[in-house]
């Protein structure tokens, strides 16, 4: 199967007003969940108007589930890189450092093994 990459300087304009993790939020979302609500085909003023699948809560994701879903947008990640991504990316985004936490997701979405790109082991 033949994943299209997902460009996250485009999903930043897509999605262009994350805030800090809120699960009691029922229509907002951060960058983690931006992602999550353009794979399950949600624009952001959709998701603003809580307008989501029924199965999903909302789109303020944990880092595991950010994890899974970084996988699922980038199938080269290993585990250990995605759940680091994913832990930095949450951190970022619930310190309002959203700028780095696109630059995360970024790397995140381009990652390939063999690349001289993050290490988990090195942080």
């Amino acid at each position: 199967m033949q994943f299209k990459s997902i460009d996250a300087s485009s999903l930043s304009k897509l999605y262009p007003n994350p805030k800090p993790s809120d699960p009691t939020d029922r229509g907002g979302y951060c960058v983690g969940g931006s992602l999550m609500a353009y794979l399950d085909g949600v624009t952001a003023v959709m998701v603003e108007l809580g307008q989501k699948p029924n199965w999903r809560e909302h789109y303020y994701p944990v880092a595991a589930e950010l994890a899974v879903t970084l996988q699922q947008a980038n199938p080269a990640l290993p585990d250990a890189v995605a759940k680091r991504y994913a832990a930095f990316i949450t951190q970022l985004n619930d310190r309002k450092r959203f700028h780095f936490a696109w630059g995360y997701l970024k790397e995140a979405l381009e990652w390939k093994e063999g690349k001289d790109s993050f290490n988990p082991s090195l942080v």
